[in-house]
């Protein structure tokens, strides 16, 4: 029932204290989307760190490809616009 609530609180916590950025791939595993998992690159953590960029896109949050090609929550924006 609190999971959604819990999740914003803490992005926002996150955002406000890690600057520029920070990795979608973290996020995904430090708010518990299902299907991350810390064997290892596969299937179930692509489908995890999806349903995170989905959740963090739907609340307005700003998600850019860093030099690697990671996709990365940029803090800084997201703060503006008084979202995660």
């Amino acid at each position: 029932l609190y999971v959604e609530k819990m999740r914003y609180k803490a992005v926002t916590f996150i955002s406000r204290s890690c600057r520029p950025s920070i990795p979608v791939s973290y996020l995904a595993q430090v708010l518990g989307f299902a299907g991350t998992s810390s064997e290892g690159t596969g299937e179930k953590e692509n489908d995890g760190m999806e349903e995170c960029s989905e959740w963090l896109k739907a609340h307005g949050a700003s998600l850019i490809a860093d030099s690697n090609g990671d996709m990365v929550l940029d803090t800084k924006v997201s703060l503006l616009l008084n979202l995660p």
